[in-house]
């Protein structure tokens, strides 16, 4: 594995002022330079362009907006002639996903762009199943000593309608109280638990495994003293896929190396080591954006 190079010259804005940049739209892009290698602009244009009235003419915003976003998270970069290629494919080159792919580059942000990871570092702190939107808000606002920003509702809209598509939440903005359900999605914690079990540095001891996807992907621990302790979303999904039969956990009484992890039923054991199988094909081991796919193809 390579590591991880920065962009010189990146894009000025937040990562959460990009409101209008969608999922979908930033993993077709990837998904066709991952396929086709270095593709001009101009093609990418005509090809997600939308074509305006005239029937002669593309509007290219939401194009623009989405490569300025990848290249700012480092996923792409675009040379002199205006050629884009992607970047950091050195980088976990065995992981699949795009969805993955995103959260490792959005965790590895620095400075003021480290504020998009930084919201998921405080919902993991407040270490609770359902989040009201405001509260999260309010959250974000009274941890932050370090950003040069202003925290508003869109910020936190932005950042939960992106994470949601990728599969790191779910995003409940049906109802009146827009609300963050924390457990990420079963495909995603698989494919980084298999991963981890695969390619890992010790790899069937799971408190390597959380602490690899804790700083390189997205937070798994709360912030309670003593044994490193699961986050009660994070625990829901891993106990999913134990019951699936996907993920096997082996537990122990001592309390060294191990992961404070809340049974379904109440309580909590010590998990030492653990075993990843195959994920079903079925859909609730397909990333969001996949399975509205599959279901459109269907």
């Amino acid at each position: 594995m390579t590591d991880y190079s920065y962009n010189y010259d990146k894009p000025d804005a937040l990562l959460t002022g990009y409101t209008t940049v969608r999922g979908a739209e930033l993993k077709e892009i990837y998904r066709v330079l991952n396929s086709q290698g270095a593709v001009p602009k101009s093609a990418l244009i005509e090809r997600f362009g939308r074509p305006l009235s005239d029937d002669t003419t593309v509007e290219a915003d939401h194009v623009d907006e989405c490569l300025k976003f990848l290249k700012a998270v480092d996923i792409i970069e675009v040379d002199a002639q205006n050629v884009v290629s992607l970047f950091n494919e050195g980088v976990y080159p065995d992981i699949q996903s795009f969805e993955a792919r995103l959260l490792h580059h959005i965790r590895q942000q620095t400075e003021n762009q480290y504020h998009l990871s930084f919201i998921f570092d405080v919902m993991a702190d407040l270490d609770a199943r359902r989040i009201p939107e405001e509260a999260l808000l309010e959250a974000v606002k009274g941890d932050d000593e370090t950003f040069d920003l202003t925290w508003r509702g869109e910020k936190i809209r932005m950042w939960a309608n992106l994470a949601e598509t990728i599969g790191a939440i779910s995003y409940d903005n049906e109802d009146d109280e827009n609300a963050i359900i924390t457990s990420p999605t079963r495909p995603l914690l698989h494919e980084l638990l298999q991963w981890h079990n695969q390619h890992g540095d010790d790899p069937k001891r799971f408190a390597r495994a959380l602490e690899w996807i804790d700083d390189a992907f997205l937070p798994v621990f709360d912030d309670r003293p003593g044994v490193p302790s699961v986050t009660a979303g994070v625990a829901d999904t891993i106990r999913n896929l134990e019951a699936d039969g996907v993920v096997s956990l082996r537990a122990m009484s001592d309390t060294q190396d191990v992961v404070e992890l809340s049974r379904t039923q109440g309580g909590t054991e010590n998990v030492a080591t653990f075993e990843v199988e195959s994920a079903p094909d079925r859909p609730t081991y397909w990333y969001p954006l996949d399975r509205n796919e599959r279901r459109f193809e269907a």
